[in-house]
């Protein structure tokens, strides 16, 4: 018999065959790793994996009807799970996107500001919400939620609009304080699609597209916006050069429109957490992407990442999300959105995969939208917290002799970086998410002195005013 990888391989180019094929005849396939020695390092790279069970060890692979009879006839434990089907018309449009944050802008003009940060390959407007009060928003910790990737992932838009609704309704309420406190005292951002026409492909001809809307003339064939970011673009086998696939990650790192709005939001507004909504698995993503790979600050990554998976509840409620870096728990991935925003900002950034394989991309909306909104927000909700009173170090950066702001960086010194940009300030602020323990912090600005500051911490936060002396003084 042929080895794992050489069938698999054959087997793909068959599969990319279909890959445009009429949408009715893709078909989710369910291979079963439990009784096999197969496992999902064995697979060839640029498959359409939809998603995995950890538990009961299989994966779901989007293809076309002929490459599931190629897979059972070579003796693979597979099953077809599901068909295309027509969306609930409940689910959220590009348009009653934009509707919704139009209405809460409207609604609560004082908590609410709508920014358009890019447009889309066919001019549709991507939009960031940031839900705060007005006051000294230079001085608040900046936080990052975005939705929709990949266009069919549907319960992703409706979990960042929750988030807006959610916070914009609870308000200075007697019965949620806390919600008062996070908008008084943190900057949170939403961006509820990131990829509105392929979203838009989803609900006009395939329910099931992945990409954006890149095309040659009128012939449509997508890029994977989240393989498409600079950082490890296309280096480790985590994404595809061939246009037909569906990890295709484009001509050249950050090509697409979609992906250079949000690496502008990023540089622009400096968010210290990202979470980046995803379909399906239930799992906390950690970066880097790329095998064997750990970001410098991983014990700060993890302390994060960890107690966030624990607030997740699974969806038959036995237990809680699984947590770990692309490479460990589901598959190698080069040029996504997480990572980029790790080495490029020092952004503690995550992947949230919502929902089990039970329930796939587009679960029946009835059953599962409010179940799955409502179980989110005990994660996002941890997360402003973290951010707000957690384990970190923040304050101000200035000029000690004429008190002005300065705009400096800040690392560890016991880590060894590589790539790695330090966490910086903006307009004299700085803030930097760290774990408990014992740190020497190296403060550094162009044409001052650096200083080194010694802090130890708990599960709360230090303010540490630093105060620059120039240099040659």
């Amino acid at each position: 018999m042929k080895s794992v990888i050489s069938i698999l391989f054959g087997l793909l180019v068959c599969a990319l065959l279909n890959f445009n094929a009429e949408a009715a005849s893709k078909v989710r396939i369910r291979m079963n790793f439990q009784n096999t020695l197969l496992n999902k390092q064995s697979l060839p790279p640029n498959m359409d994996i939809a998603g995995q069970d950890l538990k009961n060890k299989s994966i779901d692979i989007i293809g076309s009807k002929e490459y599931f009879n190629l897979l059972k006839n070579s003796g693979y434990p597979v099953e077809i799970v599901d068909t295309q089907t027509k969306i609930d018309p409940r689910y959220l449009t590009p348009e009653k996107i934009l509707n919704l944050v139009k209405q809460v802008a409207a609604d609560y003009p004082n908590l609410v500001h709508v920014e358009k940060i890019g447009t889309s390959i066919q001019g549709r407007p991507i939009l960031g919400v940031r839900i705060s009060t007005s006051e000294n928003l230079d001085s608040k910790p900046v936080i990052l939620f975005n939705g929709m990737h990949h266009a069919r992932e549907l319960m992703t838009t409706e979990v960042t609009t929750d988030i807006i609704t959610y916070l914009v309704k609870n308000y200075d309420n007697l019965d949620t304080p806390w919600v008062t406190a996070w908008l008084d005292r943190l900057a949170i951002w939403v961006v509820p699609q990131m990829n509105p026409d392929g979203n838009n492909i989803v609900w006009q001809k395939d329910s099931w597209w992945r990409k954006n809307a890149r095309a040659i003339e009128d012939r449509i064939y997508g890029v994977d916006i989240n393989r498409n970011y600079p950082f490890q673009w296309g280096m480790c086998k985590g994404s595809s050069g061939v246009p037909a696939d569906q990890t295709y990650r484009g001509a050249k790192a950050a090509s697409e429109p979609e992906t250079q709005a949000l690496m502008d939001f990023v540089k622009k507004y400096n968010p210290s957490i990202n979470v980046s909504y995803h379909s399906y698995s239930e799992l906390v993503i950690a970066p880097y992407g790329c095998a064997n790979q750990f970001t410098p600050e991983n014990f700060i990554v993890a302390d994060i990442g960890a107690a966030l998976a624990k607030t997740l509840k699974t969806d038959d409620g036995k237990g809680t999300y699984a947590y770990g870096t692309g490479w460990e728990i589901i598959y190698p991935v080069d040029g996504e959105d997480i990572s980029w925003m790790y080495n490029e900002a020092n952004t503690m950034a995550y992947v949230i995969e919502v929902n089990a394989s039970a329930q796939g991309f587009q679960p029946d909306f009835g059953e599962w939208r409010n179940k799955t909104v409502l179980g989110q927000r005990a994660g996002w909700q941890f997360l402003l917290n973290r951010l707000m009173t957690g384990s970190q170090v923040r304050g101000r950066m200035l000029d000690a002799s004429t008190g002005a702001p300065v705009e400096g960086s800040i690392y560890l010194n016991e880590v060894k970086y590589r790539s790695e940009k330090p966490r910086k300030s903006k307009n004299g602020f700085y803030q930097k998410m760290l774990a408990p323990g014992s740190y020497d912090l190296i403060f550094s600005a162009p044409g001052y002195e650096s200083q080194s500051i010694a802090v130890s911490l708990d599960r709360s936060a230090i303010v540490q005013d630093v105060y620059f002396e120039r240099k040659g003084k």
